[in-house]
């Protein structure tokens, strides 16, 4: 079976938070190290960092993978990763999900398997069977384009967007082999989709603060 590397994004600027969202404190823990010690459960762990990312004591405990061009977007981090780790694919997760389980992982990963299973293992990536990338699709059509799976096929698409300027990964995926699974289909595991991209997002799901289900 396919080993998929599990990839934490931490090289985003955080400007509409205004301060380092993996370093927010969630139920007594970062935002990073917690949603690390969730991929952790899953596969080995990288760490996708820009230049000038704040040094953690996270990036001491896992390996750590840093843009080849900085502040592009996740299509940078998601690119230097494709390129150095030894795995065939990565589950890609943003610093700022602090819901994310293991148990989502997991059913991601189950889906994927069942994509491939069929495949011989030595099937070059142009097989029209291959999966580029599996993703989630909400049901007002917006596409999760993290915390899912991208494979290494995907790898000459993102070079030449990225040589052409373009780094909207919306545009990748028009160009690419993406599946997509049903948000709704998740169940209770959707909730680890959550994004907080804001103070006042932090303080809407923060569960010391209120009883916001996130599940809503």
């Amino acid at each position: 079976m396919e080993q998929i590397a599990m990839v934490l994004l931490m090289g985003g600027n955080s400007t509409r938070m205004g301060t380092s969202k993996g370093e927010l404190v969630w139920e007594g823990k970062a935002f990073a190290e917690k949603i690390a010690g969730e991929l952790s459960l899953c596969g080995p762990v990288y760490l996708s960092l820009s230049e000038d990312t704040p040094h953690s004591t996270l990036q001491e405990k896992y390996p750590c993978i840093v843009d080849s061009e900085n502040h592009i977007g996740p299509i940078g981090g998601i690119s230097a990763v494709l390129h150095q780790i030894s795995e065939d694919s990565c589950f890609v997760c943003a610093c700022d999900m602090p819901f994310m389980s293991a148990a989502y992982v997991n059913q991601i990963r189950k889906l994927w398997h069942n994509f491939h299973q069929d495949i011989p293992e030595d099937l070059t990536a142009r097989s029209g069977n291959v999966v580029d990338a599996l993703l989630v699709k909400g049901k007002d059509g917006r596409i999760y384009t993290t915390a899912g799976i991208y494979r290494k096929s995907i790898l000459p698409n993102i070079d030449k967007q990225i040589y052409q300027g373009n780094y909207r990964l919306r545009d990748l995926l028009e160009i690419s082999k993406v599946s997509f699974i049903d948000e709704l289909s998740l169940g209770i595991l959707r909730k680890s989709l959550i994004n907080i991209n804001t103070m006042e997002e932090f303080i809407k799901y923060d569960p010391t603060q209120n009883k916001t289900d996130p599940a809503e």
